[in-house]
Formats: structure tokens, sequence, C-alpha cells
């Protein structure tokens, strides 16, 4: 990680990174010999599929709330559990290890090494929004359960939330709504009213 961090510490002299950009720890264990190869990726944002983090979710038992009218509800929580959930691959999907020198059976899994001063989470929906369901989350969370790295900052508080009205991607409105910083209020900042 140090290695990794200096050469993209000395490539990268922007401003923008040190503020957004975070740090994934990838894992590949091979399940023969056990093991295990690093990779370190740099991210700008967390991107969670809601139907595939809501699918987990009721596969391996994971509390899921029916809001008002028996609407889905995830947390938060609920996706980052699923950002980090280690995957299998066997069979046509077995990768290479260099010590067994043979394609085997491993284990895959993204970790959050360490988080940035601001972070990005995006709520994605589907094509045209198609999967509806509300996610809960607290105006100051927590990730420290999610992170490697005892070092990061791991609370963050809610500073604004940007809605998408309309049916796709490639039409509709955005709106946003700011929690003014000096004065705590929030603010609906809307360019059609």
């Amino acid at each position: 990680y140090n290695f990794f961090k200096t050469q993209y510490t000395r490539n990268n002299k922007s401003i923008i990174p040190k503020i957004f950009f975070f740090t994934i720890e990838n894992q590949t264990k091979c399940l023969k010999c056990n093991l295990i190869k690093y990779n370190y990726q740099v991210v700008y944002m967390f991107d969670f599929a809601l139907s595939a983090t809501y699918d987990f979710c009721l596969q391996n038992n994971i509390y899921v709330t029916n809001g008002n009218y028996g609407q889905k509800n995830l947390s938060l929580f609920n996706c980052f559990e699923f950002y980090i959930r280690p995957s299998f691959f066997t069979g046509d999907n077995q990768i290479y290890c260099s010590r067994c020198q043979m394609k085997v059976n491993a284990l895959y899994g993204n970790y959050i090494y360490s988080l940035s001063p601001t972070i990005i989470i995006s709520l994605n929906r589907g094509k045209d929004n198609e999967f509806n369901c509300s996610v809960d989350f607290p105006e100051v969370l927590d990730l420290k359960p999610f992170v490697l790295s005892q070092k990061s900052m791991t609370k963050y508080r809610l500073k604004a939330v940007i809605s998408h009205l309309g049916e796709s991607g490639l039409g509709g409105h955005f709106i946003a709504f700011c929690r003014h910083r000096i004065i705590d209020r929030w603010y609906c900042y809307n360019d059609s009213i």
C-alpha cells in the first residue's frame, strides 16, 4: 500500500484527489495454497446498485424493512455490506495462481482501505429508475466497521442530497437539498421555480 500511495501521489498533484478520492484494497485468495494477492485502486465515488443490494440482503437474511404501503427499504449500511461481500471464482472463472502454477478456485473481495475527507455515494435505481425503494441513512455516518486502516477517518455528516426527477437519465430534472454550513439549515435548490 505504501508503494502504491507513493506512486499515486507523485503522479497526481491536484487538490481534487485529496478531497474526494479514497483507496480500495482488492484481495484475491487462492483456495488451494491460501496465497493472497493485494491490489489497490483509487475511487472517487461509491456506486450502489440498489436492486442487487436488495437481492443480496434477502438471500443472506439481512434485515430489510418494509416502509409505508409495503415499500421496500434498505439502509445505507446494507449497501456497504453488499459492497464488501466476497465473491467466489470457480469453474470457468478460476484464476491462475503463481504459487500453484495452475488455475484454482479463489475468493475475491473489495475492501475499503482508507477514506477521503469527503465521500460521494450514488444510489443507482437502474434504467428509468425501475427499482423503487427508500434508502435510510443517518445524518452522521460512521463507516468504521467497513474500513481496514485504523488511521482513516470514518465519520461523515450529510451535507447534500441530489435527486433526479423523471423517467430516464437522458431527461428529467435534478434538484439538490443542501445544508447551509454556517446556520445549519437545509435548503432546496431547484432552478425550475
